[in-house]
């Protein structure tokens, strides 16, 4: 019987065998037919030597960068060890240089070649089917797990996903094992040494600088973490060096940095990039105008993001586990920042403070001294955690919960003040609560609780203008809806609509239906009362007919140059439940 030929024209049994090498890399064979055993063995090459990891359905590998770098708008130092996306190309070379790749003459010879592009297409398009770690994040420096576990190996850690680069960090393991409250102190006496000529307004403002240092150096550990924020009133005041100092402890070099950009869209195109690049600390720099949008809200509170990288026609989901930090000259955070961040003032109290003298550069100590202060940070966050985490008596922030629980509380607990005290520093320079405030203030003076539409309050502030309240009120909706110096209705109608329900100063903006196919809106206090005139509460019941009298009081507003003067009731609160005497929410004078 006639021996079968391969489709190559030899003989089956002619194929030899690969001859034995010295050369260490695992072998693998190209044979016709056998790809899906090709690609088992080549995952598998590539899952042993580490080379390769996979985020959110797509490949990743590690790259250090030997010098400095802008990629994606975004400024890196040398050193820094990047995230980056695993191309075909460069599959093909690597696979080429962890594994012996053998294929078959038509003489039945055994040679050596490069990777199967084959297998490496296949590879790619694999997903569901990798051996590969799903990492989490990159770090450049031991840390403490979630559980307050030190992890001070290099390589990969599987019980956090977490990868550690190799760093040339020192910690004193002998401080670190068991400390206890007295250590803390002392360590975090260092790290305040550090930054004690930083002309910090408050204790608050303090305490956030403490907790940029604390949350950097285990960020990776925390499902979220607030926005950091600094601001003074003059440049060269030391924003940026608080930053520096932070990510210096954390990673031995500065954080990457980018501007705030001039449009929205050339912002988040700039987080995405950080995002994808794994950063684990990124600063905004030189905030000009107000800091907000979508994206950023979302790396800030959820543990992962959905984002499409540029060119790409599918979103990935990644790890949002960054420390994000900003600074800008008298900053304004907008209100979706508000809840979302902690901001600490600086102020020299001079003219020109960049030409202030100092006996160090606090930079250059947390460079020569970085192995000192990491293990300061961390004996502070360990020696909290083996307290057992006391709540302090502290309400837990919304949506970083295990932030406020760890470093927030750990300095609470060392007689730090509390870093989200300046929350309401935040709150109170938010432009869009104060043009809120102004609009449900003016309106609940002149209209009381009245059901009014759109185009009911804009043409009775076209109309009637001789009352301040009314001056006041127009000016305000012209801030919020003004196109062209007149009040626009569907920006208006857009603006009522965004914030419904939302209180302020004790009121709020409430739905009050439909009628003659017109939205109708009113104001109401926020404990479910109604507003009467001159902005106190009033029963219900009387509602008729004090709109009956507000509609006489200004129907001759204007008569004769009479003014229009509004006198709140007796009493500021009245009880639904009882039946004063009805009270005329104006009174006529002349001025």
């Amino acid at each position: 019987m006639g021996q079968q030929k391969s489709p190559c024209g030899n003989t089956g049994n002619q194929q030899k065998s690969p001859p034995q090498s010295h050369d260490p890399r695992p072998v693998i064979e190209v044979r016709g037919g056998g790809l899906p055993e090709i690609v088992v063995k080549a995952q598998s090459v590539l899952a042993n030597n580490q080379s390769v990891f996979q985020q959110g359905g797509r490949l990743v590998r590690l790259v250090t960068l030997a010098k400095d770098e802008e990629a994606g708008g975004i400024k890196y130092s040398s050193g820094s060890t990047v995230v980056r996306h695993v191309d075909p190309a460069w599959l093909h070379l690597d696979l080429t240089r962890i594994a012996q790749w053998k294929k078959w003459n038509r003489q039945g010879d055994v040679y050596t070649t490069n990777a199967d592009k084959e297998t490496v297409n296949a590879v790619l398009s694999n997903a569901g089917q990798w051996p590969f770690n799903e990492l989490q994040g990159v770090i450049e420096a031991p840390t403490l797990r979630p559980d307050g576990s030190i992890l001070d190996y290099h390589g990969f850690d599987q019980a956090t996903r977490l990868y550690l680069t190799k760093n040339p960090v020192c910690l004193d393991k002998v401080r670190l094992e068991n400390p206890s409250r007295d250590d803390a102190i002392k360590a975090l006496a260092g790290l305040k040494k550090l930054i004690k000529t930083f002309p910090f307004v408050t204790n608050s403002d303090l305490a956030v600088a403490l907790s940029g240092i604390l949350t950097t150096v285990i960020r990776r550990s925390l499902p979220t973490s607030p926005l950091h924020a600094y601001s003074a009133p003059t440049p060269g005041s030391g924003k940026s060096k608080l930053v520096e100092l932070a990510s210096i402890i954390a990673s031995g070099r500065k954080a990457p940095v980018f501007n705030h950009g001039k449009t929205d869209d050339e912002f988040e195109k700039r987080l995405v990039s950080a995002v994808l690049a794994g950063d684990g600390q990124i600063f905004i720099d030189n905030v000009s105008r107000p800091l907000g949008g979508d994206q950023l809200c979302q790396l800030l509170t959820q543990e992962r993001v959905q984002i499409r990288p540029l060119g790409a026609s599918v979103q990935v989901t990644v790890p949002a586990s960054l420390t994000i930090f900003a600074n800008g000259k008298n900053l304004v955070l907008p209100e979706d920042m508000v809840r979302r961040s902690l901001l600490c003032s600086i102020d020299p109290r001079c003219e020109r403070p960049e030409l202030r003298q100092f006996d160090s550069d606090p930079v250059k100590v947390a460079e020569c001294k970085r192995d000192e202060l990491l293990t300061s940070a961390l004996i502070v966050l360990r020696a909290f955690h083996l307290a057992g985490r006391p709540g302090m008596g502290l309400i837990p922030l919304g949506g970083f919960e295990a932030w406020s629980g760890w470093v927030r509380a750990a300095l609470v607990w060392l007689g730090e003040a509390d870093p989200c005290q300046t929350m309401e520093m935040v709150r109170a320079n938010d432009p869009e609560l104060t043009r809120l405030k102004s609009v449900l203030t003016a309106w609940s003076t002149i209209y009381g609780n009245r059901h009014l539409s759109v185009r009911e309050i804009i043409e009775e502030i076209s109309r009637n203008q001789c009352s301040d309240d009314v001056k006041t009120l127009r000016a305000s909706l012209l801030e919020v809806a003004g196109d062209g110096g007149l009040v626009n209705s569907k920006r208006f109608g857009k603006w009522l609509a965004n914030n419904k329900q939302r209180i302020a100063d004790g009121l709020q903006i409430e739905d009050a239906g439909i009628s003659a196919g017109h939205k109708l809106w009113r104001v109401i206090a926020a404990n479910g009362g109604l507003v009467a005139f001159g902005g106190s509460v009033f029963n219900p019941l009387r509602e008729k007919e004090e709109n009956k009298i507000y509609a006489q009081a200004h129907a001759h507003a204007c008569e004769d140059g009479q003014k229009v003067t509004h006198q709140k009731p007796p009493t500021h609160q009245i009880d639904p439940n009882d039946n004063p005497d009805f009270w005329n929410p104006f009174e006529m004078g002349r001025s």
